[in-house]
């Protein structure tokens, strides 16, 4: 981590702690950024070393923009490092949550509607194989009347015959 940072931000806590007014106006920087907070902008100034460069200089905005995007980044890996989640990647996450959840609600109900299908075809081949059984125990009950019916006229037969 940026030491330039931790030292400017250890710096502005005791100041802040000494005063709760630049607490408030410590608040108001995050917000606002440094307009209106000569002071904070002086410690910053000093601390990125951009002091003793004149402010007309053409370097001065250079270093100037490289500084405060180093102390943005660095202030992204403080949060990252106390628990905090920078907004971009909150809304990231939730809009991937929400995609998800509408994904899993479509698949249930998929699985529901397939399950739907699985227990009307169960009941069809729960009544096909009725009527298939229905059908081999009239085909059994007619080959048993033929086989009667050849067996009387075996033993008719045979009566005939004796």
């Amino acid at each position: 981590m940026d030491d330039k940072y931790l030292e400017f931000l250890g710096n502005l806590f005791l100041s802040a702690a000494k005063n709760q007014k630049q607490m408030e106006d410590f608040f108001k920087l995050s917000h606002q950024g440094f307009k209106g907070f000569e002071e904070m902008a002086a410690m910053f100034r000093k601390f990125y070393g951009l002091e003793n460069i004149e402010k007309d200089a053409p370097e001065y905005i250079k270093t100037w923009r490289n500084a405060t995007e180093e102390f943005q980044n660095t202030f992204r890996e403080y949060m990252t490092m106390v628990g905090v989640v920078p907004k971009e990647d909150y809304i990231s996450l939730v809009e991937k949550y929400e995609a998800l959840k509408k994904k899993v609600a479509d698949q249930d109900e998929t699985i529901r509607h397939l399950q739907m299908l699985l227990r009307d075809k169960s009941i069809d081949q729960g009544e096909t194989a009725k009527v298939f059984q229905d059908l081999m125990t009239k085909q059994s009950e007619q080959f048993m009347e033929i086989m009667n019916t050849v067996g009387q006229y075996f033993q008719k037969e045979d009566k005939d015959n004796n």
